[in-house]
């Protein structure tokens, strides 16, 4: 779907200035920290910094392909990394004028754009789906940690060089303030108001804060966040970016911050595309993923340029939005100009705004930080059951994290990457075949007569079926073409290649499987692939095997949506080739269906007098699913599908089908029940009705035939009954 839909109003506008409602504060907070370490007076352009931020990235990051409805703001991550930035720029320049540090900061930020851009362009966003979570929780552990132990000085109202333990210059005031900030913050989606926590909690911290002013208690309390002048959002920083990338100094300052921008473009990126899914889902859409980081990149590019933070994708303020009616880009754009508004307009109304209000904020958004999957390890560690594994990840979680606290963020991420590295090494080097099997073993969801079943045991190891998980690349690709290569004995008819569980596919891998296919063709054996999804959604994949959605090609008969799917096709070449291909279209008598097979000529004679015979369409529902049962139905020619609804999607689900010579509708007759699946004809079908009327009938003109009935009938479902326990016990096993 075009990214440029139409706008929807009131939705977008009422969704946009929401999203801005939990965003402006948050951004505020951000911006506050950011530029607090270069002293308390400085303070003011943070917060505009990060307002600023907001402004550009969600009025210049827009591009076809990318996420409508994602809201980008700063991130406290993001926020962290430029306070470490900022103390490490001062150090390695002693005596630099705070404007200098300023300006490599935002050029780190100018930076962080441009690999971002240059991640998408290059098609390596995918790449962040490798970062095992155990790392990605470790980094935001220490980010929680880093975020609680810095707020502890403002609420407690201590200077920044005052020591903890300065007990005598705690200002418990102060700290009743920050505390109404927290709580109000924290049960704010209790109270079921439709006001963003954070600007509840904002707004409740001032008005405890200006209570104790109110009643002469002003000394005991902390700084306000002081003037924050009106402001006309400009590139200001072009100049500056445009002196320093034309100076004889450029090397040397590429060598020092690159590594930083490198670190924050892999964590705004990692943030961006986590957000992106959450925006998906909720527009039951699919983005490109590099397509959104070009998209963020550009974000961050304008915002250094304006001298705002880094910025990423945010999940809640995208949930807000979406919820308030916003799902066209009209939204984010509006959402934008509120930030603008601000910046513009309603610069004083923030300045009274206490400072311990911000940081009662963040220690909400430290505690939101705190990886939920990580606490779960600790009691898992009594268990016995993979415990190893349980503690290799705790191992990580608390290697990452605790470097990311007491040694250096950018050495946490490069920690990060090379464990990524590692355990993609070690994936990667890891058989993909995840089972290998055939079809005498486990055949697909098509219910047969059982003449065919007995065949398909006897003959089914001519259908090989192989499933693979993981990721196919050179290495793997290359090891299962030569598994499946040796395997083509004179016995196999049908090679199937299951990609259901694999998580990529990249060049070279669908090469291999090309050659796997010509491989197959010239010993004259099929090759079946599915998943058809997985082949759709991968652009090289698809490409190589000329998949689309609109186009069909030869090759895509081939090419199957599910393995069920393919292992029936299959099945069915294989009985075509021993029984005739027009098998189906032959009307069957009564005695060669399964349930009327050992019947006498007179009692068929009998029961047919009974029977109503239905010509059925291709595409016709037969039985609908809800509707009362009214009969059941021996099938004497052609093939239908069951089929349930599925509630609240608007869509369906095929279950399985059934051939000639056996049965449908039974369920109902017995437990007189609704009919709990439709039957939808797969060809042309005749089917024999038996009327529930026409059942009592029988039952008091003929009692022993119908007790033979019943009995029959009770057979059938006995036997799909072991079949389905036969499968799914080879499927555990």
């Amino acid at each position: 779907m075009s990214s440029f839909t139409r706008p929807q109003f009131p939705g977008d506008l009422t969704g946009g200035a929401m999203a801005m409602a939990f965003a402006i504060p948050e951004a505020v907070v951000y911006g506050a920290m950011v530029f607090a370490p270069f002293g308390l007076e400085y303070i003011p352009q943070g917060v505009i910094a990060g307002v600023i931020a907001v402004f550009c990235a969600n009025v210049f990051t827009k591009l076809p392909g990318s996420v409508r409805n994602q809201v980008n703001m700063p991130d406290p991550m993001l926020s962290l990394m430029m306070v470490a930035f900022s103390a490490n720029l001062a150090a390695s320049h002693p005596g630099a004028h705070l404007d200098t540090i300023l300006t490599l900061l935002f050029f780190i930020v100018l930076l962080c754009g441009f690999f971002q851009t240059l991640f998408g362009l290059f098609k390596v966003g995918v790449l962040a789906k490798y970062i095992p979570y155990p790392v990605s929780a470790g980094l935001f552990n220490g980010m929680a940690i880093l975020l609680l132990i810095s707020q502890i000085r403002p609420m407690l109202g201590l200077d920044f060089d005052t020591p903890i333990w300065a007990f005598e210059h705690i200002k418990f005031l102060t700290f009743v303030t920050g505390s109404v900030t927290i709580l109000t913050v924290a049960f704010a989606p209790k109270l079921r108001i439709r006001i963003p926590a954070p600007l509840l909690g904002m707004v409740a911290g001032a008005a405890m804060y200006y209570l104790f002013v109110l009643i002469g208690q002003g000394e005991h309390l902390g700084e306000t966040l002081g003037t924050i002048p009106l402001t006309v959002p400009m590139p200001v920083y072009a100049p500056d970016f445009w002196e320093l990338l034309s100076s004889s100094t450029l090397g040397k300052v590429l060598i020092e911050v690159t590594p930083m921008a490198l670190g924050l473009a892999t964590m705004a990126s990692l943030k961006s595309l986590v957000v992106s899914v959450t925006a998906d889902n909720l527009l039951r859409e699919r983005s490109d993923s590099n397509w959104e980081l070009i998209s963020q990149g550009f974000g961050n590019i304008t915002s250094s340029l304006f001298g705002g933070l880094a910025v990423a994708g945010d999940q809640t303020a995208t949930t807000e939005m979406f919820q308030f009616g916003g799902s066209t880009l009209y939204a984010r754009l509006f959402a934008g100009l509120v930030a603008l508004a601000v910046v513009l307009f309603l610069g004083p109304v923030l300045s009274p705004v206490p400072r311990v209000v911000l940081a009662g904020i963040l220690v909400i958004v430290a505690l939101q930080g705190v990886n939920r999957w990580s606490l779960t390890l600790l009691p898992k560690l009594r268990e016995r059951q993979d415990r190893g594994q349980v503690v290799s990840d705790l191992v990580v979680v608390v290697l990452v994290a605790c470097v990311f606290v007491f040694i250096d963020i950018l050495v946490a991420i490069s920690i990060g990457v090379l464990i990524s590295i590692i355990f993609f090494v070690v994936r990667m080097s890891k058989d993909i075949v995840r089972r290998e099997y055939n079809a005498s073993r486990i055949r697909s969801n098509v219910y047969r007569p059982d003449k065919d079943i007995i065949y398909l045991e006897q003959n089914g190891d001519k259908i090989q079926v192989y499933e693979l998980e993981g990721s196919l690349f050179f290495g793997t690709a290359d090891k299962v073409a030569n598994t499946i290569e040796d395997s083509l004995s004179e016995n196999i008819d049908t090679v199937i290649v299951d990609l259901g569980h694999v998580a990529d596919v990249d060049s070279t891998g669908a090469q291999i499987l090309l050659r796997i296919r010509d491989r197959c063709l010239a010993k004259d054996k099929k090759l079946l692939l599915s998943s058809l999804d997985l082949i759709r959604d991968n652009e090289v994949l698809s490409t190589a095997l000329s998949v689309s959605n609109r186009t069909p090609h030869p090759d895509q008969s081939y090419v199957f949506k599910t393995i069920d799917d393919a292992l029936a096709r299959a099945e069915d070449w294989l009985l075509d080739k021993a029984f005739g291909i027009n098998r189906e279209q032959h009307v069957l008598s009564l005695n060669e269906t399964d349930l009327l097979q050992d019947y006498s000529s007179q009692e068929i004679a009998v029961l047919a007098a009974y029977l109503e015979q239905h010509e059925h369409d291709q595409g016709e529902v037969i039985l609908h699913q809800g509707e009362a049962g009214d009969r059941l139905c021996i099938l004497i020619r052609g093939r239908v599908d069951v089929v349930i609804d599925l509630p609240g999607q608007g869509g369906e689900k095929k279950l399985l089908s059934l051939c000639a010579g056996t049965i449908f509708g039974e369920m109902a007759i017995i437990d007189r029940k609704p009919r709990a699946a439709n039957v939808v004809a797969n060809t042309t079908v005749t089917a024999m009705h038996l009327r529930d009327e026409a059942l009592s009938r029988l039952r008091k003109e003929y009692p022993e035939l119908d007790h033979r009935l019943s009995m029959g009938i009770a057979s059938e479902l006995s036997k799909r009954l072991r079949i389905a326990n036969r499968v799914i016990t080879e499927h555990k096993s």
